[in-house]
C-alpha cells in the first residue's frame, strides 16, 4: 500500500512529537530525582553538632542569643552584637586575657539589625 506524502509528513512529526514529549517528561523526571536527592543528602551531610536534635534553623545561632540570660547577674562587663564581622573579629578571652574585661559576643552570622536590638 502507498502512503501519500502527507500521510509520511504527518507520521514523521507526530513521531517527533512523541519524541519531544519523551525527552521532556525523562528531563522532567531526572529534575526532580536530583532536586529529591539533593533534599535527602543535605540533612545527611549537615554536621549534627549544629542541628544536635532540631531541624530549626538557626537553632545554633538562637542557643547563642539565649546563652547571655544564663550566666550570673553582674558579671558580663561588655557585650557584642552584630554581623559575622563582629563574630569572627572580638575574642572575649584575649580581652579578658590582656585586660581582665569579662565580655559576651552576641553576634551570629547574617544578623538582621532587629536582633541586635
Amino acid at each position: 500500500m502507498r502512503r501519500g506524502i502527507c500521510d509520511v509528513i504527518s507520521a514523521y512529526i507526530d513521531e517527533k512529537r512523541l519524541l519531544v514529549i519523551r525527552n521532556l517528561l525523562k528531563a522532567v523526571i531526572f529534575v526532580c530525582v536530583g532536586f529529591g536527592m539533593f533534599l535527602f543528602l543535605q540533612n545527611v551531610f549537615i554536621p549534627k553538632w549544629y542541628f544536635p536534635d532540631t531541624v530549626i534553623p538557626y537553632e545554633a545561632e538562637t542557643r547563642a542569643l539565649t546563652g547571655i540570660y544564663e550566666e550570673e547577674k553582674d558579671t558580663i562587663d561588655v557585650i557584642f552584637t552584630g554581623t559575622s564581622h563582629s563574630e569572627f573579629g572580638i575574642y572575649p578571652m584575649e580581652i579578658y586575657g590582656n585586660f581582665g574585661i569579662t565580655s559576651f559576643n552576641l553576634s551570629t552570622s547574617v544578623q538582621p539589625l532587629e536582633v541586635s536590638y
